[in-house]
């Protein structure tokens, strides 16, 4: 971690071989709603494959997250997803193979999935673009939803957490796969905007 207003390292942290860090975004946000930021990354080896891992500012490990075998946890939003608005993660298992959403919590020490969605792809091969999600309150219930697209990447789908369980409450249709990232921007109003864009259409809305 490096303090932009001063040049230099405030904390470092080091795996032993073979582990590494895999993706190039940690995400900072209150995990476990203790006032205090962590820092949420994914971590991997050639043997087991990829897990979340979250650490304190200081560098120091939290907890990690379940291991299913080779295979990228694509971290996408830490937001009040879940049951009575508590707090969680939303990852994607293998996007590429799996494509399955999950919703992890931090309590207690222990980073669990709480809930799953299976057919969304929030990233494709070879792209560097990491924005493959957008979490709002879009529908403006009360509740945040995650905005993905589908496994064919011809949809976009808005994912709501209910009780122990997550499912899709609408979509999008957008007449050809999507080629860009998803943008969110926070309205005066306080709705959002969202952009996305097909090969041959570029598309906004607000919420």
């Amino acid at each position: 971690m490096v303090d932009p207003t001063n040049p230099e390292v405030v904390a470092r942290t080091v795996l032993d071989a073979p582990l590494v860090f895999e993706g190039l975004q940690p995400l900072v946000a209150d995990l476990n709603d203790d006032g205090k930021p962590e820092i949420v990354t994914t971590i991997a080896d050639s043997e087991n494959g990829a897990r979340i891992a979250v650490y304190s500012p200081a560098g120091e490990r939290i907890a990690t997250g379940p291991v299913y075998g080779p295979g990228w946890r694509h971290q996408l939003a830490v937001a009040p997803f879940g049951p009575k608005d508590a707090t969680e993660l939303a990852a994607v298992l293998k996007p590429h193979v799996t494509h399955t959403l999950e919703y992890y919590q931090l309590e207690d020490g222990e980073l669990s999935v709480r809930a799953t969605v299976d057919g969304v792809s929030s990233h494709t091969y070879g792209s560097r673009n990491l924005d493959g999600a957008v979490a709002a309150d879009f529908d403006d219930d009360g509740t945040v939803e995650l905005l993905v697209p589908t496994t064919d990447r011809r949809r976009l789908v808005a994912v709501s957490r209910i009780s122990s369980d997550a499912r899709i409450q609408w979509e999008w249709e957008l007449g050809g796969q999507l080629t860009s990232n998803l943008t969110g921007v926070g309205l005066e109003d306080g709705g959002v905007a969202v952009g996305a864009a097909t090969a041959e259409d570029v598309f906004v809305w607000s919420a």
